[in-house]
């Protein structure tokens, strides 16, 4: 699987060397390279999902780069706007790929792009403050009741939901303690 990781990791360099080599590219920082990262990040998971037909032990290594992928995107994002973009999509794209795979597990990335997702869409919109903990408390409350709902039908996921609700249920007063802390 090294072979692996050498080809993902060319990959995405030379996509981002093209990006840059283009007309429209040539004075791009790396701001501008979060949208196209985030669609490489797309990529490897779609790829990911596609190897359950065909090479399966692949699947988890493409998983990876694409999380290593995201962070890097994420790390890059010029202001709130993109990143609660990006945010977005990456916790909707790891929750799609541990439905895909039926393993909750796999759906971890989503909840802490979510805890970023709340902040920066609070940063985007200029809400107020206390809206992240009243965000946080609020999925709490939905993940929670959507693991109680589903607990006989689906155990694991029943599970994973429950714990996804109270790790949000413990961090909203966290937030906003700090919040007040902060002022």
């Amino acid at each position: 699987t090294g072979w692996l990781y050498a080809a993902g990791w060319v990959t995405t360099v030379g996509y981002v060397l093209l990006l840059r080599g283009l007309p429209a590219g040539e004075g791009a920082g790396a701001g501008s390279l979060s949208m196209p990262r985030m669609g490489l990040c797309l990529g490897f998971l779609l790829a990911g999902a596609a190897t359950r037909f065909w090479r399966a032990e692949f699947g988890i290594h493409l998983y990876i780069m694409g999380l290593l992928l995201s962070i890097a995107s994420l790390t890059a994002a010029p202001d709130a706007a993109m990143l609660a973009v990006l945010v977005t999509v990456f916790a909707a794209g790891f929750l799609a790929v541990a439905a895909w795979e039926d393993a909750p597990l796999l759906a971890f990335p989503a909840a802490v792009f979510g805890f970023i997702a709340v902040a920066a869409w609070q940063q985007r919109l200029d809400a107020p403050s206390y809206t992240i903990p009243l965000a946080y408390s609020t999925i709490a409350v939905l993940a929670y009741a959507a693991g109680f709902a589903i607990r006989r039908a689906m155990p694991r996921w029943s599970a994973a939901a429950r714990a996804c609700g109270a790790t949000y249920a413990l961090v909203a007063p966290a937030a906003g303690f700090g919040i007040l802390g902060a002022r």
